[in-house]
């Protein structure tokens, strides 16, 4: 193979284009977080980021691309995601779940158009899927006795409560920052998992709920 035949490879190129790709995701999370809405127009985002709509195009060939992107750069600034991999049990997430709700405040923009392009049960996106499996896996060892039907409702419960849209509602409705949401949360887990100890079950009894 001659030189002329050799593909050409710059160093600096690739990496400014690493940059320009991530400057466009990062334009978009601003103008979700912002807007808060997913209804945007790639002629906005491109003015934004103060590139063409062409190079947008270029990173990103269709709508799903850019959404998958904001989505999986959420994934990648949440320090807590790799440590919530590793928690023993539901007494150690209650204790853990501060942190998680700090790290949706530090990176508040992101956390939000996170929520904003999953809420949609047509994008249940992998990693939601493997956050809910990962819960679930929690209380199968908190509760080992348990029936699988409710070792699944329980880590979906608990799913629910250490979600985006918890922190999301508790910080817009409610005006509550992560020191304080999360400490509730964490309080809460807490208390329902008191309550599975002492009553085997989850849920209330056919007694109860009548």
């Amino acid at each position: 193979m001659t030189d002329a035949e050799r593909p050409y490879h710059s160093p600096l190129r690739e990496a400014q284009a690493g940059q320009t790709r991530v400057h466009i995701v990062e334009t978009m999370i601003r103008l979700l977080a912002e807007t808060g809405g997913v209804d945007f127009a790639v002629r906005k985002l491109a003015e934004a980021a103060g590139v063409s709509e062409r190079t947008v195009y270029r990173y990103f060939p269709d709508r799903e691309a850019l959404l998958d992107a904001v989505n999986d750069h959420f994934g990648e600034v949440m320090s807590t995601g790799r440590r919530e991999q590793e928690l023993a049990d539901l007494d150690e997430l209650a204790r853990f779940v501060p942190d998680v709700f700090g790290d949706f405040d530090q990176h508040a923009a992101a956390t939000k158009a996170a929520f904003l392009i999953n809420p949609d049960p047509a994008r249940i996106l992998p990693t939601q899927q493997r956050r809910t499996e990962l819960m679930i896996d929690v209380c199968r060892r908190s509760f080992p006795d348990l029936p699988e039907a409710d070792q699944r409702r329980l880590g979906q419960l608990v799913r629910t409560l250490t979600s985006t849209f918890s922190w999301l509602r508790m910080r817009e409705e409610f005006d509550m920052m992560a020191d304080e949401s999360g400490e509730l949360i964490g309080w809460v887990v807490e208390c329902v998992t008191e309550e599975v100890r002492r009553t085997g079950r989850v849920g209330r009894s056919p007694d109860e709920s009548s």
